[in-house]
């Protein structure tokens, strides 16, 4: 008798036993399935359910003490989601559903790496566990309002809530995270100012489209891939990207940099070591003396 662990199905084949106690994961995927029960399942790891037509969670799912991985994505899954109660749970993806209510509180979970539930409904404010071990987050695309703060997850390097209803200023972000990599506000109501000093892993840094204000002083990192704070009321001198360590990092990783629609005043410089700059954005500012210097790109593209 050989012990069955694993269960997968990608198309309409149903010859086999799925409800069986034996089973570590099952994946489902791309399959029409429209329902699904874990009675018997209660050592599973892992579910793959991703790209059916499910339209609910068993409610035994988020209590699962076993339960690692979870994914559903883009199913028609709707209702709200339950609080956590799973300390094992690692990552839980349900983006591109329609669903309503608040982001969960995540607090029982408290070793979850990842959680993604962009492109749904969600509404009421942004909640983060208070664990050091999230590293990625995405509400994007949701209804979600409020203020956001990330201290309760210093270890985070994925943070995306764009495209949401979210207000408030960002003195509250605590960006004290310097495993931050990816961050993007864009598309909200946010205010005040904003220090990103001490981010030296950042490489997506996008606050486009908000009421941010204030300054943004020049900044040393040469991991930055793109930057983009335009369409804000930020003022002050040009901000420009400092290359820390030429002999370390002796070209900058720099290919998107967009400043439009602010208040920016004084010179623009470009250094030669932005040899990867394909989009450079300064329009609508108070910019004078544009004269940008070499960038060792042939493809870019300046406005």
């Amino acid at each position: 008798f050989k012990q069955k662990t694993a269960y997968e199905i990608s198309t309409r084949d149903w010859s086999s036993d799925v409800c069986s106690s034996d089973l570590g994961s099952i994946k489902i995927t791309g399959s029409g399935v429209n329902d699904f029960y874990t009675y018997g399942l209660d050592n599973i790891i892992s579910y793959d359910l991703k790209g059916n037509f499910l339209s609910n969670i068993p409610n035994s799912v988020y209590t699962s003490s076993n339960l690692q991985n979870f994914d559903v994505t883009f199913n028609t899954i709707s209702g709200s989601i339950p609080n956590f109660s799973n300390s094992n749970l690692q990552s839980f993806s349900a983006k591109g559903n329609v669903l309503s209510g608040s982001i969960p509180n995540l607090s029982g979970s408290i070793n979850l790496k990842t959680f993604d539930i962009r492109y749904s409904k969600l509404t009421g404010s942004v909640i983060l566990p208070n664990s050091g071990n999230l590293q990625y987050f995405d509400a994007s695309y949701n209804c979600l309002s409020g203020s956001v703060d990330l201290t309760t997850s210093p270890n985070i390097q994925y943070f995306n809530v764009s495209n949401n209803y979210l207000s408030g200023g960002l003195e509250s972000l605590g960006l004290i995270n310097y495993n931050l990599q990816h961050f993007d506000i864009s598309n909200n109501y946010l205010s005040g100012g904003i220090d990103i000093d001490n981010l030296n892993y950042l490489q997506y840094f996008d606050i486009s489209n908000n009421k941010l204000s204030g300054s943004i002083t020049s900044f040393a990192n040469w991991n930055m891939q793109y930057f983009d704070c335009s369409n804000n009321s930020f003022s002050g001198s040009f901000p420009y990207l400092q290359i820390i360590d030429i002999e370390s990092a002796p070209t900058s990783s720099l290919y998107y940099y967009n400043i439009s629609n602010n208040n920016f005043s004084g010179t623009i410089d470009i250094i030669d070591h932005y040899t990867n700059l394909q989009t450079f954005l300064c329009n609508d500012n108070k910019l004078t003396n544009y004269t940008p210097l070499y960038s060792g790109s042939s493809n870019l593209f300046v406005t």
